[in-house]
């Protein structure tokens, strides 16, 4: 079992290296910082010095810490004297970020369950907000108003109003990120179509908030909410993390740089502005970052339900099911008068029968199922069974029951428990379940095309291999690539590209018609067909037939040799068990790239890609290839 790791228990070495970045990284974000104080008396609307450095010391062990705060502390205190301020200045405030972030990581890292595997663990997130964006920064903030005070008869309260909301937002939008990415988390770590999502959703946040932040003309920052909503659901907590930091960093600059709809306002001082933007930020973190977590902990939550549910159920309110006792001998000593409602018999009628001529005969085996002993003793069971209504119809029921023992000797005197109607229920399971099948269908299937994507390509090809291992039978996939088709696009434009890929679909499709056959669309203009218990010779011949009902369709392109579409077929084919998906797929890209080097319109195998490959690269195949 994996065991869960501490923060600062499992960092790498710091080297010379790693402290010379330390004190750079921090230096060049020192600096950054304070050329966004200029035209606000040089109290930093957004720190990010300090998010970054307590990032990285609490991924580090105690016995590190001295050495990177020492390295920060130079980096700090460079950027200060580069900017002109004196060297006691330069000395006393760097000490002020160094301290701050010293007594954050302390007090985070005094917990021991504050684990670095999660940061949804409460722990963990409780001490950041607690010690990260309060207490260190108030204290840091009353720290260097006095100094400020001292040294330049700065005014305590405009000093403390503005350093510590933008320390903290400095750890509010830096920390989270940076401790996601502390051991070596790479988006390469999801699958494609997640690194995807995540990429496009941080682009268009990047892209809202520079349509906001760089006109005035318009009062857009309400776009910004609910895009960051929007990534929550669709990325997760640390996405959310990401695109909140880009947003902040975004709307911060541009603001103190005179940009956007708050920074261009003549109705505020720029400390106004400042404080204005400083709360929108902060309104954006409180917003979606406890969105985010609710998303994500919903599942953990659902889990919890689930496994609790049953110890409660003979709390709620039974009225309308039907309650009955039986005795040890079968018969129904008590029942409720919802039975005639429920069932249609009256209670005496009831009375006179016994459990079993209630249920449906294919049922009765529900009965031997074990009662189990509760927490608390009790042994109960809940089985769903269909009972016979008095006019002969069955409808399903839930029966929950549990065992009465005689208090003198423990001997089982019978059992108690309801009977409620679940049939609306069971429609509704019915219904789901066939709305689910569909919606599989539809998260499986390429929008375009129709056919299967990616996802169930990928799904397919594993599941395929491993069959095929299992059977000792041979697998065959074809790579299969639209030739010119860029040129096709560029001549007739994107709404006949895609017609014309619909019509290829469409024609291999009918070519691979057999019950196991998968035809997908793996990309652009490429397409994969997999074959199972396909040798080699059955995929050539598939290939000719795709080949020839590509050139039947007749569909005409303008800047081809050919003059009409044509297509480039690689064939790879697993005939023992020592293929990977990869390497099956590999090799019939590695065959579809030799059979547009050798002129298109054509199909090669992996056998003839295995002679190339001792003089031609595979890079130098796809060069030639895509000429």
């Amino acid at each position: 079992m994996r065991q869960k790791t501490h923060l600062g228990e499992t960092a790498a070495p710091v080297g010379p290296g790693g402290t010379l970045l330390v004190c750079l990284v921090i230096g060049l974000t020192s600096w950054f910082g304070i050329e966004l104080t200029k035209e606000a008396g040089r109290i930093a609307s957004f720190w990010p010095a300090n998010g970054i450095l307590l990032a990285i010391i609490l991924c580090q062990p105690l016995r590190r810490w001295a050495q990177l705060l020492g390295a920060a502390y130079i980096g700090n205190v460079i950027a200060d004297l580069y900017v002109g301020d004196s060297v006691s200045l330069a000395l006393m405030l760097s000490a002020c970020n160094s301290f701050e972030v010293l007594l954050a990581a302390t007090c985070i890292r005094r917990d021991p369950r504050a684990s670095q595997e999660d940061l949804l663990n409460f722990p963990t997130l409780i001490r950041l907000g607690v010690y990260g964006l309060l207490l260190a920064p108030t204290a840091t903030a009353l720290l260097a108003a006095t100094i400020l005070h001292l040294q330049v008869g700065a005014d305590i309260a405009g000093v403390f109003v503005v350093w510590m909301p933008g320390d903290a937002l400095g750890i509010a939008l830096l920390t989270p990120v940076i401790l996601r990415y502390r051991r070596g988390y790479k988006l390469s770590s999801d699958s494609t179509a997640r690194r995807v999502l995540t990429i496009s959703m941080l682009l268009l946040v990047a892209g809202i908030n520079l349509i906001v932040f760089t006109q005035s003309y318009y009062q857009l920052l309400f776009l910004i909410p609910p895009i960051l909503m929007l990534t929550a659901f669709q990325s997760g907590f640390y996405g959310t993390t990401a695109a909140v930091a880009l947003s902040g960093i975004i709307a911060i600059t541009f603001t103190v740089y005179g940009f956007g709809p708050i920074g261009t306002s003549e109705l505020y001082s720029i400390r106004e502005k400042v404080a204005l933007i400083q709360l929108f930020v902060a309104s954006l973190i409180a917003m979606s970052y406890p969105a985010a977590t609710t998303l994500v902990l919903r599942h953990r939550l659902l889990r919890e339900i689930e496994q609790n549910e049953h110890r409660y159920k003979f709390l709620l309110d039974n009225t309308n099911d039907i309650i009955f006792e039986r005795s040890a001998d079968q018969r129904i000593t008590f029942i409720s008068p919802a039975v005639t409602r429920i069932l249609g018999w009256d209670v005496s009628e009831a009375e006179s029968m016994i459990g079993r001529d209630f249920l449906h005969p294919a049922d009765l085996p529900q009965l031997d199922t074990p009662f189990e002993i509760g927490a608390d003793g009790i042994e109960r069971r809940r089985i769903d069974v269909r009972y016979r209504r008095k006019d002969g119809h069955y409808i399903w029921t839930e029966l929950s029951s549990q065992i009465i023992r005689a208090p003198e000797t423990g001997e089982f005197d019978g059992v108690i428990g309801t009977v409620r109607d679940i049939s609306a229920q069971k429609a509704a399971e019915a219904d789901r379940d066939r709305a689910f099948r569909e919606l599989q269908k539809l998260a499986d299937a390429d929008a375009l095309t129709g056919l299967a994507n990616r996802r169930q390509f990928n799904t397919t090809i594993e599941n395929e291999i491993r069959r095929s291992a299992r059977s000792n039978q041979p697998l065959s996939l074809l790579m299969i690539d639209a030739d010119h088709f860029k040129n096709y696009n560029d001549a007739l434009g994107h709404l006949a590209g895609d017609n014309c890929l619909r019509q290829i679909a469409t024609t291999i499709s009918n070519c691979a018609t057999r019950p196991g056959d998968l035809v997908a669309r793996y990309g652009g203009e490429e397409f994969a067909v997999i074959l199972p218990d396909t040798t080699g010779e059955g995929g050539i011949a598939m290939a000719e037939r795709i080949l020839l009902a590509i050139k039947e369709m007749g569909l005409p392109h303008p800047n081809s040799h050919s003059a009409f579409v044509t297509v480039s077929i690689g064939i790879a084919t697993a005939e023992d068990d020592a293929q990977t998906p990869d390497q099956l797929i590999q090799c019939a890209d590695s065959a579809l790239y030799l059979a547009k080097k050798n002129g298109r319109d054509r199909w090669e195998t992996l056998d003839d890609v295995g002679e190339v490959a001792a003089t031609e690269t595979e890079a130098e195949i796809k060069k030639i290839a895509l000429r």
